[in-house]
């Protein structure tokens, strides 16, 4: 076993394991995709079973430490990879489950721990998450794109994954995308498209939007009440903010248009490419009084 990892409890036997993860980062810079991963953990019960050390992997000068308080003592919480195994009901599978921020350091040797991980659990599936930026509105459902390793995953997910030629930088996302195909364990991707516009915080809806096709694809049946209220929040937060700029008004109504009548050509023009450098409009003006009101609400809350 890799020094790095540390057992919290024993590993079980486990029955046609899941692995889901994701990392925030490149792949998700606003870490939507790893509060959805987040989110199963807590609905599911997940218990933490492995820790692995952050010292190797990460530059805290780039992913700090937080300090929290803990018994209104305070107290360090560093940037530790944990995976949790969980066992939903209604489903005869087992689930482990990785949300982190993405290493700095060592991706070779991060990802041969993660790899070993996944061996540990015997886990017979590997799924990952990200989240990115498109000129998609906030009023419309959420798109999710899917890259697979097999065609089977097309059904699973009732998403089409069309084979890409990207070349250029990845993230630590495709890097184990990458290295578990090679070990011909069956892997998948799903991505969420969300609105660049709202590039600070996490989205529920894409939490939403991500759990949902967990529970279609593995007959889970993940409650989702606890979302209502943040939902509700946030569009609430967007709409006072477009009150107060006519232009992003109107540009969201571009692109409502836009959405409504191509949207098969929005998922071929953003696909489920990890990698890929998605075009955006040139809307930082119209859109800037829209991040800056959702970032002063954000700033505000207790």
């Amino acid at each position: 076993m890799h020094d790095s990892i540390k057992l919290l409890d024993e590993i079980k036997p486990t029955k046609n394991a899941v692995f889901l993860a994701s990392f925030k980062g490149f792949s998700d810079t606003t870490g939507a995709a790893a509060a959805s991963i987040e989110y199963l953990i807590d609905a599911w019960k997940a218990k933490p079973i492995i820790e692995i050390d952050p010292d190797p992997f990460y530059d805290y000068s780039m992913t700090r430490p937080q300090v929290k308080l803990k018994n209104d003592k305070r107290a360090i919480e560093w940037p530790v990879p944990t995976i949790y195994h969980a066992q939903p009901p209604n489903t005869d599978r087992d689930f482990i489950l990785l949300a982190a921020s993405e290493p700095n350091l060592k991706w070779k040797t991060f990802t041969e721990v993660i790899i070993e991980t996944i061996d540990l659990f015997n886990c017979t599936t590997t799924l990952t998450f990200g989240a990115q930026p498109a000129a998609i509105p906030h009023t419309r459902p959420v798109i999710l794109n899917l890259s697979a390793s097999d065609s089977k995953f097309e059904k699973l997910f009732d998403l089409k994954a069309p084979s890409y030629r990207y070349q250029g930088p990845t993230g630590i996302t495709g890097i184990i995308n990458l290295m578990v195909r090679e070990k011909n364990i069956d892997n998948a991707s799903l991505w969420a498209l969300m609105p660049h516009y709202l590039s600070f915080g996490t989205n529920p809806n894409v939490i939403e939007s991500i759990v949902k096709k967990i529970d279609m694809a593995f007959n889970t049946k993940t409650p989702l009440s606890k979302l209502d209220l943040k939902k509700t929040n946030f569009i609430e937060q967007v709409e006072t903010a477009l009150k107060s700029s006519p232009e992003s008004t109107s540009y969201i109504q571009d692109l409502e248009s836009e959405y409504d009548k191509s949207n098969i050509v929005l998922q071929d023009q953003f696909t489920s490419n990890e990698d890929a450098e998605i075009p955006l409009p040139s809307s930082t003006e119209i859109i800037g009084d829209v991040e800056d009101f959702l970032k002063e609400s954000r700033d505000e809350t207790p």
